[in-house]
């Protein structure tokens, strides 16, 4: 059975989460994924998924709970649902680098930059535009 891609309101509602949590992701280092002693309410590995996780309100053991629950807000079963369905839809994706989302940042940047600065606020901006490439006659989401 392939894998659905999200709709318009599903991925809407990740924007939103990730709207909610940008304010308090404005210091040093919060997007260094292998960083573990960052003293933040998600207490995680400073990927995404742990950043989602605190916009959900979730307490959390593990990033991965973080990454399931995007998934599971955009519809699929799991954080490895969700990866295939990036890899299998790169284009959609906008690069290559999906099935890493929640290991490296590459999964966030056109190109092949060496060593990406990525911020929350950009991954938001890359959510944003997987709608938008996703949900062509949708209401576009927009950029902050």
């Amino acid at each position: 059975m392939p894998i659905r891609t999200p709709s318009s309101r599903q991925f809407k509602k990740v924007i939103r989460n990730f709207d909610k949590v940008l304010p308090f992701a404005d210091f040093d280092g919060h997007m260094k994924m292998r960083r573990t002693d960052i003293d933040h309410s998600c207490r995680t590995p400073m990927c995404h998924g742990g950043w989602y996780a605190s916009a959900s309100k979730y307490a959390l053991d593990d990033y991965t709970e973080g990454a399931d629950l995007i998934a599971k807000d955009l519809g699929f079963r799991d954080k490895d649902q969700l990866e295939q369905w990036a890899q299998i839809n790169y284009k959609l994706w906008g690069n290559k680098g999906g099935i890493y989302m929640f290991c490296n940042l590459h999964a966030f940047v056109e190109g092949n930059k060496s060593n990406p600065n990525v911020t929350l606020k950009d991954i938001r901006n890359w959510w944003a535009g997987v709608h938008n490439r996703s949900c062509p006659n949708k209401e576009p989401v927009e950029c902050v």
